[in-house]
């Protein structure tokens, strides 16, 4: 029979706790990575909503402002209504989608 032999490891090779700090190490750095994109991903979605916001009142103030224009005595009182009407629920539609945006960001 063969006689058997413990090996002792290599110097260069790191223990099993050295291991072990080395991946909880690992695993804090990527953590932190994570919450610093996922900060920064907020902080541009903000601004993001906030270009998108600014961008979609000027369009409507320049519905609002047509629907002005165009009330005549030869044209119908309900051209204007219309159009107003659709600014409304457009700026509806925008708060609302604005609100549950913002909601998901904070």
């Amino acid at each position: 029979m063969a006689a058997t032999t413990k090996k002792t490891p290599p110097a260069d090779v790191p223990s099993a706790e050295q291991v072990t700090a080395q991946a909880r190490e690992i695993a804090d750095q990527a953590r932190d990575n994570t919450e610093q994109f996922i900060a920064s991903a907020k902080t541009w979605g903000n601004y993001a909503l906030d270009a998108y916001e600014q961008a979609a009142s000027t369009v409507l103030g320049a519905q609002t402002k047509v629907a002005d224009a165009v009330k005549t005595d030869w044209l119908p009182s309900i051209v204007p209504a219309a159009i107003n009407a659709n600014v409304q629920f457009a700026e509806d539609v925008h708060a609302a989608y604005l609100k549950a945006a913002r909601a998901t960001l904070a």
